[in-house]
């Protein structure tokens, strides 16, 4: 297989075209990252296949799409117009900027920190799983499911929780496990799609205690 091998801002970035499993790590600014001719017309566009890899914590890139089972770790620096997960990939976000993020088919999305700017949309049978950073505008779409992990949860106007459920479209608050507040905005919600609001591990085990409790006094 043919590499293809760009040197820029002395980062270097490895690109191994077609099936061949390609391993990146983007550690500066990138003005060009283009594995696919026919995406010439876009600057700064990345693709992942089958279990390839790539680590981001500083700089960025403009478009970033995993497919198949690949792994994308942001842990600093940005995708700064458009983040796609496809097939089985997974995508983490512990720190740094994605503008927007769309997941489809059976992917992974962990976000624990860092900012989702505009939207993040999760289509087919995507997971979207939530304990920590700044999150805007939100669309659950076919199957998918978004997990909000924190504690102290609460709804605007045309959205209720029932039990862990998050039922209709507005504003969810809350605060992260950590206190932080958060706010977003569950703007599209399918109705086979599943949002949950999870309080943080302590009050779970506090609710199953006193469950426990109940059913003893019960049988006393």
């Amino acid at each position: 297989m043919k590499s293809l091998r760009i040197t820029i801002c002395l980062v270097m970035v490895l690109v191994l075209t077609g099936s061949t499993r390609a391993s990146w790590e983007l550690t500066g600014s990138q003005s060009e990252v283009n594995p696919n001719p026919d995406h010439l017309s876009y600057n700064e566009w990345g693709r992942l296949y089958d279990n390839s890899q790539v680590v981001l914590t500083s700089g960025g890139v403009r478009y970033l799409s995993a497919h198949n089972y690949s792994i994308v770790n942001i842990s600093g620096g940005s995708v700064s117009e458009a983040l796609y997960a496809w097939e089985s990939s997974t995508i983490n976000i512990y720190s740094g900027h994605v503008y927007n993020l769309t997941s489809y088919k059976s992917t992974t999305v962990n976000i624990s920190g860092g900012s989702v700017g505009q939207y993040l949309y999760a289509w087919e049978s995507s997971t979207v799983n939530i304990s920590g950073g700044a999150i805007s505008l939100v669309g659950a779409f076919d199957n998918s499911i978004f997990t909000f992990s924190g504690q102290n949860f609460s709804c605007g106007s045309g959205l209720t929780i029932d039990g862990s459920h998050v039922l209709g479209t507005g504003m969810l608050f809350g605060e992260w496990l950590d206190g932080t507040p958060f706010q977003a905005h569950i703007q599209y919600h399918d109705s086979t799609a599943t949002i949950v609001a999870v309080p943080e591990p302590v009050t779970i085990l506090l609710f199953g205690l006193g469950a426990v409790m109940l059913r003893r006094k019960a049988n006393i």
